[in-house]
């Protein structure tokens, strides 16, 4: 985890292979070792590392949100959906059903694709579990949808729960362009890179930039 951290992904693949050598069944770092995979574009060994994980503990709604998001960040929507999607149709209450449907939410956003559901997941999720990253997620539904006011407010709350939230205070910058509040748009931009300077990196891969 730490070479992770210190981005030495090569270095940090080789201590999980010799952690897993060891200790085979050990969920979290086949997790970790799939969105390894996902990073260098193996979504084949990656999917067999997230399979094994969640055969060894198949209720923990954790881990299938974990891989769902990994999916959606690695551009891979549909593998997202799909993932999620069964395991919520199996575990419709579950305590970790909120994580899971966050997830879905957040892979559809990003995906631009039946965003109505999208919404339905996040509102869903929101009830259960108000945090910043599932108001922010929210808000970035609510954005693809071109309803700004209702983003701007979401992206707010997420926010006030969390004021160093880059994300959210990117995209309630983009909101407010979009909207025609370039002095407001323009600072929240200026904010969030200041708090995480590859801010934007992620909303740009999804076709979401200041100019756009």
């Amino acid at each position: 985890m730490l070479r992770l951290t210190v981005r030495q992904p090569v270095l940090a693949m080789a201590d999980l292979d010799e952690s897993l050598k060891r200790r085979p069944d050990d969920p979290e770092a086949l997790m970790r070792r799939g969105e390894l995979y996902l990073s260098s574009k193996d979504p084949t060994r990656a999917k067999g590392d997230f399979d094994a994980a969640m055969k060894l503990a198949p209720d923990q709604g954790g881990l299938v949100s974990q891989a769902g998001t990994a999916y959606a960040r690695a551009g891979l929507y549909e593998e997202a959906v799909q993932e999620l999607d069964r395991w919520i149709a199996a575990h419709p209450k579950s305590e970790d059903l909120a994580r899971a449907q966050n997830s879905r939410c957040f892979a559809r956003a990003a995906w631009g694709k039946d965003l109505d559901m999208a919404l339905a997941d996040c509102d869903a999720a929101v009830r259960r579990d108000k945090t910043s990253t599932t108001m922010g997620n929210r808000g970035l539904v609510l954005l693809r949808l071109g309803r700004l006011d209702d983003a701007i407010t979401q992206y707010g709350e997420a926010i006030r729960a969390q004021p160093r939230d880059a994300a959210a205070l990117y995209g309630r910058g983009l909101a407010e362009l979009r909207k025609g509040a370039k002095a407001a748009g323009d600072a929240d931009i200026a904010a969030a890179t200041a708090i995480a300077p590859q801010a934007g990196e992620s909303y740009k891969r999804i076709g979401l930039t200041p100019d756009a």
